[in-house]
């Protein structure tokens, strides 16, 4: 592992030292638990965007859509086993 310095404010020192005796943690490992959290979320978050565009892009190169209260009720339906019909496609009208 490659070492990295980090400066953080006193305060934030503190903090970090009294969490990560919480969890029986070194601040290092607390520390390197954290980044690697974030980091996590963050990637997440920059792939639901990447869906999100490639969802849009779906939508308006086929014109067609779903209305999600229909889908859901489907799939809810669908996993208890209760008898459903799939929703209907209907055109797409984009937001803005």
């Amino acid at each position: 592992m490659n070492a990295t310095s980090l400066k953080i404010p006193p305060e934030l020192k503190s903090r970090v030292q009294n969490a990560a005796r919480n969890a029986n943690l070194s601040p290092h490992a607390f520390m390197v638990d954290a980044i690697a959290r974030e980091t996590e979320r963050a990637e997440r978050g920059q792939q639901f965007e990447r869906d999100a565009d490639e969802a849009e892009r779906h939508a308006s190169d086929t014109n067609r859509v779903y209305d999600a209260a229909e889908a859901f009720a489907h799939v809810l339906a669908a996993i208890r086993d209760e008898p459903t019909e799939r929703p209907k496609a209907r055109a797409w009208h984009p937001s803005a």
